[in-house]
């Protein structure tokens, strides 16, 4: 049997998100050319 990596993440909540992209508006305009997640894909990784 080959060796599995699983592992679980969350979305948080539409309040958190909120904060999070407005950390992000100020992190893009400070490096536009970091290629940036679209919303719908951001999640927390909570263990690998």
């Amino acid at each position: 049997m080959s060796a599995m990596r699983l592992y679980a993440v969350i979305t948080p909540p539409p309040h958190v998100l909120a904060d999070v992209a407005a950390a992000l508006e100020r992190a893009t305009a400070a490096a536009p050319q970091v290629p940036w997640l679209a919303r719908d894909l951001w999640h927390l990784r909570l263990a690998y």
